[in-house]
């Protein structure tokens, strides 16, 4: 049974204290907000990489889909008080572009 392994997963994080060894990403509201903040970083991280892939390999095409991904992520940075890497994700975008959207 899975959401038992998942309860005595959380209630031994709890009872120890060891949430950052114990707990992924799933148990996100039963952690401290230091380690949900860097979750969420480290997704974001994740999100603009891919973004930059998939521009890089529709480099000919309109880039629509790299464009609303780019944002999402720097809308999440900026949430999360990275306010630089939220612009520099932005202003990184392809030179040629024709549209900004800020």
């Amino acid at each position: 049974m899975s959401w038992e392994a998942d309860f005595w997963r959380l209630a031994v994080s709890v009872l120890h204290g060891d949430e950052e060894d114990a707990l992924d990403s799933r148990f996100d509201l039963a952690m401290s907000s230091p380690l949900y903040r860097q979750h969420q970083l480290d997704r974001a991280r994740l999100r603009a990489s891919r973004a930059a892939a998939a521009a890089a390999a529709a480099a000919g095409g309109s880039g629509q889909g790299g464009r609303t991904q780019r944002r999402k992520v720097a809308d999440l940075l900026i949430c999360l008080g990275r306010t630089e890497e939220a612009v520099r994700l932005l202003l990184d975008a392809e030179a040629d572009s024709t549209h900004v959207s800020l």
